[in-house]
C-alpha cells in the first residue's frame, strides 16, 4: 500500500453533499417558475404578457397613482413574456444563430428582472396598504 493512498480512500469532507442529496433538494422559486412557464400553453403564456404590457400602459398613461395594481400583471406578464421567449428558444434553437441566441437570453434576462422587482414592489405595496399610515 503507498502511504499516500489513504487520501483517496478518506473521507475528507464528511458534511459534504452528494449529487443525490442536492438533486433530492426542492427547487428554488426561480426554477420552479421556469419549469411552469416551459410547461405552460403559448396561449396562456401570450395572455400574461399582453395583460402585464397592458396594465403598466394604462397606469402610466391614465392612472399614473395606480402603480401599485399594476404591479401584480406587470409580474405576470414578465412570466408570460418569459415563457414565450423560452418556448421559442426551445423551438428553434437548431436554427439560432450566436447573435439571436444572446438576445434571447438578454431578454430573458430582462424579463426576469422586471417580473422580480414587480413581485417584490407588489409585496411590499401590499405590506404597506395592510399596515397603513403611520404618524409618529
Amino acid at each position: 500500500m503507498h502511504p499516500d493512498s489513504h487520501i483517496e480512500t478518506m473521507d475528507v469532507a464528511p458534511h459534504a453533499r452528494t449529487n443525490s442529496a442536492i438533486a433530492a433538494e426542492p427547487l428554488g422559486i426561480l426554477a420552479a417558475l421556469a419549469m411552469r412557464a416551459r410547461s405552460t400553453p403559448a396561449k396562456k403564456l401570450q395572455v400574461a404578457a399582453v395583460a402585464g404590457t397592458l396594465a403598466l400602459a394604462s397606469a402610466l398613461v391614465f392612472r399614473v397613482s395606480w402603480w401599485e395594481v399594476a404591479l401584480p400583471f406587470v409580474a405576470a406578464g414578465s412570466f408570460g413574456g418569459w415563457g414565450l421567449v423560452e418556448q421559442y428558444r426551445g423551438a428553434k434553437s437548431d436554427s439560432l444563430d450566436s447573435r439571436a441566441l444572446l438576445a434571447l437570453s438578454a431578454a430573458q434576462v430582462m424579463l426576469t428582472a422586471t417580473g422580480v422587482v414587480a413581485a417584490i414592489a407588489t409585496g411590499y405595496a401590499l405590506v404597506g396598504e395592510l399596515m397603513g399610515t403611520f404618524i409618529s
